[in-house]
C-alpha cells in the first residue's frame, strides 16, 4: 500500500503543479485501506464515498468478484480501476488495465509469431479461463494443440502449493516444452518456484508470463536454469522503475485530472458536485486521451482501455532484452527473436509424414472429426511423433493417409516425393534396407501359435454362482417370489386354505398366517434349499402350485450341483503349450498365412519339430491362410491352430476373444518406422528415440499402447462353451412352472365357487325345515307343535335350548342329587319340574302361532 501511496501522492503534486490543468483548482489525496476478505462489507464501504465530497475513486487493488458485485450496484462516484478483473463493460468507470479481450488477442498474436503449435496453459482461479477466450477460440481455428491446467487459490490471497505441485506433475508428464502461464502475480511467483523443483526450467522450455506486472518478480532467480522467459510490459523497458500497476495508478490520477479539469471547463459547479454522481464527469472522463507512463490511454464508451501498445520482454538466461512491441490499432508485433534462435533443431519446421491405419500403432480417433491434423490419430507411433516433435521443435503435417496396408515401394515412391518420415512400423529386416532407412527398434516381436481359448476354471469370490449364468440367477429369484405370491393369493381368498379355517375354528388361530406374504416366501426359500415346507396347503390348487415348485426345484438344483462338481473337479489344460507339441498331436491343423516370410523358415527346415510341420502342411494346403483375420477367425472355432506374428494381439480384433496366445515367440524381430535413405534428420531422431527408451518414455508407451487389452475381450464376448447354464437351458423348465402354477390358480377360483354353492344349498335345506316344523304344529295341536320345537332345537343347534337345559340339567345336580339318596317324592317334584317346562313351551308356541 504504502508504494501504490508514493505514486499516487508524487502525481497528484505533479498535477497541482502544473499550470495548465484544473486551474485555481488543487487536488487532494484520501488514501483509506478497504477490506476485501468479506465482499458484501467492501460494496458497502465503497457505497459510502458515494455521499461524501469524493470527487472520484481510484481502485488500486480490484478483485473480479467484487466488481462483478459493484457492477449491478447504482453507479456513484466514477471508480478507475488498475487490475485486472475489470468487465469489458462497466457502467461506473473505467479500467486502466487493458481488458481481457485485448490481452486474449495479443497473446495469440505472439504465439503465431512464436510458431507455436502445441502448448500448456497453467491458469488460476483469479483471472479463469475466460479471461482467454478470443486466445482458446483462435487456437481452436488455427488447429492448435492446447492442453489447460488450472491452479486453486484461496480466494486470491494464497496459492494451494500442493496442488500446484500435482499440476506441475501433469504438465512434466506432457513433454510439452511451450508453456504459457496466466495467473496473478503472487500465483506466478510460486508456480515458478515449484516448477524449478520439477526441473520445468530448463534450456529446452520456453515460458510465456501473460500477467503485465511480472517486472515486479526476481526473474533472476532462474538465471541458471537457462530458461527462456517472456513477458509483457505497458512501460518501456528502459523506464521500468516501478511495477506497471503504479505506473497506472498514476496514469489514474492525471486521467481524474483532465476530467475534471474539461468538467469545470464546461461551466460546472465544482461545489455542488452533482455532476460528479449523474455521470457528467464519467463521460468527460471516457474522453481523455493523454501519453502516460504506461503509453497511450484513452477509454471507448464502454471503459474499456482502447489503442494501448505492449511491449514482449524476454529473459533468456538472464540476458533482458526487447523481442517486439503489439499495438491494438493495427496488431502489428514486429517480433525479433533474442540471442540464439531457440533451443530447439528444427526451428519449427514442419516435417512432411505418411501413414495407415494399423492399430494400435496408428489409430483414428472416435471423436477425429473435432480436430485437425495429427491430432485426429492416435496409437504408440502418434505419441512417439508427438513426444519427437515437441523434443526437436517440429511440427507433423500428415501427407497422406492409407486405409490399407503400405508397401515398401510405395513408401519409397513417397520419400522420392519429398515426404519426410513414414509413421508406420516396419521389421528391421536386411532386405527393407534398398527401400529406406529405419529408426532405433521400437519393439520387440516374433512369431506365435494361437489356439482356441479352453474352457475357464472356476475362480473368484463369487464362484460358486458360475454354473448358473447372472440372467438365470435373476429369472430363478424372479421365480421364488412369483410363486411365493401365488401362495398367499391361494391362502387370502381359497375357503379350504389355513386362514379361512381359523375363521371358522378348524384350526388353531395361530396356523391361520402359515401362508400369509412372509411364510409363504420363507416355505419356498426352505423348499429351495431342501428343507422341505413347515406347513403344507390344504387347498388343491395350492397344493398343485407347492407340487411344481418343487419339481421345478429338484431339476435346477440337480443341474446346478452336477455343473459344480465339474467346475471344481475338471481343470481344464490348453493341450498346446509350445511348438513341439503341434505335430504330436492330431486333433488340430494349423498353419500360417501364405506370403509371410516364415514359410521360407519352415521350408528350409531341417529338423523337428518345423521339419514335421511342414511336411503335415505341404500334404495338406488348404490349412494356409491368406490373412490374420481369417486364421483367427478358423482358430475361434475350434480344432486349428494358427501361426502368426505376436504384434496381432495388439489389434482390434473381435476373434482375439475366443482364441489364446501359447508358447514362446520364435523368429523373433525388431521393428522401426522408415526414414528415407540419406535424410539429415535421422542421426537427430534416433539421438531422441535413445533418450526417450533411457528415461522410459518409450516403455511408457509400449505399456499404454501394446501391453495391455484395455478392456477389449469382455467375458460376454467370448463365444466359448464353458458349460455355464443359460436361460435357454432350462427355459422349457420355467414354462411348466409357470403353466402349472396358472393351473394351480384356476383350482383355486373353481374351489371358491364351489364353496360358495355349497354354502347356498345348505341355507336352502335349512330354511325348508324351518317350514315343515311349522306347518307340522298347525295341523297336529299342541302336542305335534311341542315335539316340532323342540326337535326343531335339536336339529338347529339352537343356542337357547342348550343353555336352557344345560341350565336345567345343572340344577338338577344341584338340588336333586344334593342328598346321597333319592326319594319317590324328588322324582315326582322334577316330573312337575319337566311338566312345567313344557307347558311353558307349549304357551309360548301357541302365542307366536
Amino acid at each position: 500500500m504504502s508504494s501504490y501511496k508514493d505514486q499516487v501522492d508524487g502525481a497528484v503534486e505533479e498535477i497541482n503543479s502544473r499550470a495548465d490543468i484544473l486551474k485555481d483548482h488543487q487536488l487532494t489525496p484520501e488514501h483509506v485501506l478497504l477490506p476485501y476478505e468479506d465482499l458484501t462489507e467492501l460494496i458497502l464501504k465503497k457505497q459510502e464515498l458515494d455521499g461524501t465530497n469524493v470527487t472520484s475513486i481510484i481502485v488500486l487493488d480490484g478483485h473480479r468478484e467484487a466488481v462483478d458485485l459493484e457492477a449491478t450496484s447504482t453507479p456513484g462516484v466514477p471508480r478507475l480501476y488498475v487490475s485486472p478483473g475489470v468487465p469489458a463493460t462497466f457502467p461506473g468507470g473505467v479500467s486502466l488495465y487493458p481488458g481481457d479481450a485485448m490481452l486474449a488477442t495479443f497473446l495469440a498474436d505472439v504465439v503465431q509469431g512464436y510458431g507455436w503449435k502445441s502448448m500448456v496453459v497453467v491458469y488460476d482461479d483469479i483471472h479463469g479461463l475466460n479471461s482467454l477466450r478470443p486466445f482458446v477460440d483462435a487456437a481452436a481455428f488455427g488447429g492448435h494443440r492446447v492442453v489447460y491446467m488450472k491452479v486453486r487459490t484461496d480466494r486470491g490471497v494464497t496459492t494451494d502449493r500442493a496442488q500446484v505441485r500435482e499440476v506441475l506433475g501433469r504438465v512434466r508428464e506432457t513433454e510439452e516444452p511451450a508453456i504459457i502461464l496466466h495467473c496473478d502475480t503472487h500465483v506466478t511467483r510460486d508456480v515458478l518456484d515449484e516448477a524449478r523443483n520439477f526441473v520445468l526450467l530448463r534450456e529446452e522450455t520456453h515460458w510465456i508470463i501473460t500477467n503485465l506486472d511480472a517486472g515486479t518478480i526476481d526473474l533472476s532467480a532462474y538465471e541458471l536454469t537457462k530458461v527462456r522467459l517472456t513477458s509483457f510490459s505497458l512501460v518501456p523497458l528502459a523506464q521500468r522503475k516501478a511495477s506497471v500497476l503504479q505506473a497506472l495508478a498514476a496514469d489514474a490520477v492525471t486521467t481524474v485530472a483532465l476530467g475534471l479539469d474539461q468538467s469545470i471547463l464546461q461551466g460546472n459547479d465544482s461545489q455542488a458536485l452533482d455532476w460528479s454522481q449523474n455521470g457528467t464527469l464519467l463521460n468527460n472522463i471516457k474522453q481523455v486521451s493523454f501519453e502516460g507512463r504506461t503509453g497511450w490511454v484513452s477509454f471507448n464508451q464502454a471503459g474499456s482501455r482502447r489503442n494501448a501498445s505492449i511491449d514482449v520482454i524476454e529473459n533468456d538466461g538472464g540476458n533482458i532484452t526487447k523481442a517486439g512491441t503489439w499495438s491494438d490499432v493495427n496488431r502489428t508485433l514486429g517480433l525479433v527473436k533474442s540471442g540464439k534462435d531457440g533451443p530447439f533443431v528444427f526451428g519449427n519446421k514442419p516435417l512432411r509424414v505418411i501413414t495407415f491405419l494399423n492399430p494400435p500403432w496408428v489409430g483414428r480417433r472416435v471423436d477425429s472429426e473435432s480436430f485437425h491434423g495429427i491430432d485426429k490419430y492416435e496409437g504408440f507411433l502418434v505419441d512417439l511423433m508427438k513426444g519427437l516433435s515437441k523434443r526437436l521443435n517440429f511440427t507433423i503435417d500428415v501427407e497422406k493417409v492409407y486405409e490399407d496396408t503400405l508397401p515398401d515401394a510405395e513408401i519409397k515412391r513417397q520419400f522420392n516425393k519429398g515426404v519426410h518420415l513414414g509413421m508406420v512400423v516396419k521389421s528391421m529386416r536386411e532386405m527393407r534396407r534398398k527401400y529406406y532407412d529405419l529408426s532405433p527398434e521400437l519393439k520387440e516381436f516374433g512369431y506365435t501359435i494361437f489356439t482356441p481359448r479352453p474352457v475357464k476354471e472356476l475362480t473368484g469370490l463369487l464362484a460358486f454362482m458360475t454354473p448358473l449364468s447372472p440372467p438365470m440367477w435373476a429369472l430363478f429369484a424372479s421365480a421364488m417370489v412369483v410363486v411365493s405370491l401365488f401362495l398367499t393369493l391361494v391362502n387370502q381368498f381359497n375357503p379350504y386354505e389355513w386362514r379361512w379355517l381359523a375363521k371358522r375354528g378348524q384350526v388353531e388361530p395361530s396356523q391361520g398366517g402359515n401362508y400369509n406374504a412372509w411364510n409363504s416366501l420363507w416355505n419356498v426359500f426352505s423348499s429351495t434349499v431342501g428343507q422341505g415346507a413347515e406347513n403344507q396347503p390344504m387347498s388343491f390348487g395350492g397344493r398343485i402350485i407347492i407340487g411344481t415348485w418343487w419339481f421345478f426345484v429338484l431339476v435346477v438344483m440337480a443341474s446346478y450341483t452336477a455343473n459344480l462338481a465339474a467346475f471344481l473337479t475338471v481343470n481344464p489344460v490348453n493341450p498346446i503349450r509350445s511348438m513341439e507339441d503341434l505335430p504330436r498331436q492330431n486333433k488340430l491343423e494349423y498353419g500360417f498365412i501364405r506370403s509371410y516370410a516364415i514359410r521360407r523358415l519352415f521350408e528350409t527346415a531341417d529338423s523337428f519339430p518345423l521339419r514335421d510341420m511342414w511336411e503335415k502342411i505341404s500334404a495338406n494346403p488348404d490349412w494356409l491362410v491368406d490373412s490374420n483375420e481369417e486364421g483367427l477367425k478358423r482358430a475361434a472355432k475350434g480344432k486349428y491352430a494358427f501361426i502368426t506374428f505376436s504384434g496381432v494381439r495388439f489389434r482390434q480384433i473381435k476373434e482375439l476373444c475366443e482364441v489364446e496366445m501359447v508358447g514362446q515367440p520364435f523368429y523373433k524381430y525388431h521393428v522401426g518406422f522408415p526414414i528415407p535413405i540419406g535424410s539429415p534428420h535421422k542421426d537427430r531422431i534416433a539421438y531422441e528415440i535413445e533418450t526417450m527408451r533411457q528415461v522410459g518414455v518409450v516403455e511408457e508407451l509400449s505399456n499404454r499402447w501394446l501391453e495391455v487389452d484395455r478392456g477389449r475381450c469382455k467375458e460376454s464376448d467370448r463365444k466359448t462353451d464353458d458349460g455355464v447354464l443359460k436361460m435357454e437351458n432350462l427355459l422349457g423348465l420355467f414354462v411348466i412352472l409357470g403353466a402349472i402354477s396358472a393351473l394351480g390358480m384356476a383350482v383355486c377360483v373353481i374351489e371358491v365357487i364351489v364353496f360358495k354353492l355349497k354354502k347356498m344349498d345348505d341355507e336352502n335345506i335349512e330354511e325348508k325345515q324351518d317350514d315343515k316344523n311349522i306347518e307340522d304344529i298347525s295341523e297336529d295341536g299342541i302336542v305335534e307343535e311341542r315335539d316340532g320345537a323342540v326337535e326343531d332345537r335339536e336339529d338347529g343347534g339352537l343356542e337357547e335350548r342348550e343353555m336352557e337345559e344345560g341350565g336345567f340339567e345343572e340344577e338338577l345336580e344341584e338340588n336333586v342329587f344334593e342328598e346321597d339318596s333319592c326319594s319317590e317324592d324328588g322324582i315326582q317334584e322334577e316330573a312337575v319340574v319337566i311338566e312345567e317346562v313344557e307347558l311353558n313351551d307349549i304357551q309360548s308356541v301357541q302365542d307366536s302361532a
